[in-house]
């Protein structure tokens, strides 16, 4: 897997120049494990710079088995760390937040007002103090398998 291209803003040359040359093999690294599983993946540390943007807390969310709620697979977030697996299914309905668009539509939701995200989301967001949620849904043969949420 290479990268096809992405956007560095201008003060990241150094990151930009390795981006390009770096190739990842299946099941290897961050994004060769994601690509393995099929599947969103995250890594409590990757570093504590601050020259790039970054999601301050990333969840995975999965569907249930007739794609009605979503439950919390784990994620997480600088401010409170681990974010374990909820055993309790939020509920989706349609038009009903970001996470719950992205489900219903296979395309990407983003909410500038994290707080205001009905059920954990927004509970998630009030104690991290979040501002910002982006719904990344993941799809296997045209259909979505887990939604990634990054929180900003």
């Amino acid at each position: 897997m290479v990268l096809a291209d992405g956007y560095y803003g201008g003060t990241a040359d150094a990151f930009e120049f390795i981006s390009r040359r770096t190739a990842h093999r299946q099941g290897h690294g961050l994004p060769g494990t994601a690509w393995e599983s099929g599947l969103p993946v995250f890594q409590e540390d990757l570093g504590k710079g601050g020259r790039f943007l970054r999601a301050r807390r990333f969840e995975t969310w999965l569907p249930d088995a007739d794609g009605e709620r979503l439950f919390l697979a784990g994620g997480f977030c600088e401010a409170t760390g681990t974010v374990p697996a909820s055993q309790a299914l939020d509920g989706v309905e349609r038009g009903e937040g970001s996470l719950r668009r992205a489900v219903f539509t296979g395309v990407p939701a983003l909410s500038d007002t994290a707080a205001s995200e009905p059920g954990l989301v927004g509970q998630a967001a009030v104690a991290a103090a979040l501002d910002a949620v982006v719904a990344l849904p993941v799809l296997r043969d045209g259909r979505v398998v887990a939604v990634a949420a990054w929180y900003f």
